[in-house]
């Protein structure tokens, strides 16, 4: 998704800050970053074009971005990325067209193989020794009723495989508990058109094994986020299966399921006119009582608020330029979050800056 420049009127203070520009011959971008606190975060992404890309990992440490692991892996190309601690930080991603995880340990970096059917966009890690991941699936059209899903758990020296019924789409935790999301009664459909919808399953981990616990009673599609609260709340931005509302936010409160509207239009502080909503995924906790839903959507936990970019862009980043968000990360801490992508000169230029902002105050 690309956003230009808008015209709208001037807001005093624009809430989006640029912590780190690239300003380099060479085009490069930033895919995914995780933070561990506000004093620790990390980034990843690629450099170059053509026969000279290569892999770029930023690092947030003593108030700046620096740029890490000069030389190491430089064909890795990196899904996801999630930092529990200085000393933990796990990148998710491709080398040489083998799924693979970067580890470090707070002293080197070092790749460990993945299972096959390893999911690399749905993964948790709680600590070195325990983390939780999406595996290949059975599921096709002449077998939706019984098909399955492998759930896989690293114990700190190999993946152990769980099956369940069903096709388990997403993964979630609060860096203490694991919640997966699961899709029974698969829509056959909308399966043969290309569509997975069906009735949600919530499985939580107790301990190292799967229980059910409370689901939502709506159909929904594969098509969602889900992010978890250190409480025990849980968020879900999914598609109904019916198409009707377009999208919706689903809550477990801690003793029930509730449902979220999302408005159509709203405008930030200091605009006025015409500011649709923009939803999209991944939907990441806030640290207080809401989540974020992409990075132009935060619910507080009582009301929306409008982030858009695209009508600060000429205070934050200069009126002619585009930028293009591509991962977002909670800043432990606070309700705000780490922003990264690309930025261009001109819409319509080929050239790319890696872009690192922040909504709110950098840390």
């Amino acid at each position: 998704m690309m956003i230009g420049a808008l015209p709208a009127q001037a807001a005093s203070a624009p809430p989006w800050h640029v912590s780190f520009r690239s300003y380099s011959t060479a085009q490069s971008d930033l895919q995914v970053v995780s933070a561990d606190s506000k004093s620790d975060a990390w980034a990843a992404g690629s450099t170059g074009t053509g026969a000279k890309v290569r892999s770029l990992f930023m690092h947030w440490t003593r108030g700046k971005w620096t740029t890490a692991f000069a030389g190491k892996f430089p064909s890795f190309s990196a899904v996801t990325v999630t930092a529990t601690a200085p000393n933990n930080v796990w990148f998710f991603g491709w080398d040489q067209g083998n799924p693979t995880a970067l580890v470090y340990n707070g002293s080197t970096l070092t790749a460990k193989t993945l299972p096959y059917g390893f999911e690399l966009g749905d993964v948790v890690v709680l600590n070195s020794t325990n983390a939780w991941a999406v595996g290949e699936n059975t599921c096709n059209s002449n077998n939706l009723t019984t098909c399955t899903t492998t759930v896989l758990h690293w114990n700190g020296s190999t993946w152990l495989s769980e099956n369940v019924t069903g096709l388990v789409s997403q993964v979630a935790t609060n860096r203490s508990h694991v919640w997966f999301l699961d899709l029974t009664r698969i829509n056959t459909h909308n399966y043969v058109k290309g569509i997975i919808s069906g009735l949600p399953v919530m499985y939580e981990v107790a301990g190292n094994a799967l229980q059910k616990v409370s689901s939502p009673s709506a159909r929904i599609t594969d098509d969602q986020s889900m992010a978890a609260a250190p409480d025990g709340q849980l968020w879900i931005f999914a598609f109904p299966e019916s198409g009707k509302p377009s999208a919706v936010l689903l809550h477990w409160t801690g003793r029930k399921w509730t449902q979220v509207s999302l408005p159509a239009n709203l405008c930030p502080p200091g605009y006025e006119g015409y500011c649709p909503m923009t939803y999209e995924a991944p939907v990441v906790f806030d640290g207080k009582s809401g989540v974020w839903v992409g990075p132009m959507a935060h619910w507080t936990g009582s009301a929306w608020t409008d982030a858009s970019i695209g009508l600060y862009i000429t205070k934050v980043i200069g009126g002619d330029e585009a930028i293009a968000p591509l991962g977002i990360a909670p800043i432990p801490g606070t309700q705000n979050i780490w922003l990264v992508g690309w930025a261009s000169p001109k819409p319509d230029s080929n050239a790319h800056d890696a872009i690192i902002l922040a909504y709110g105050a950098i840390p």
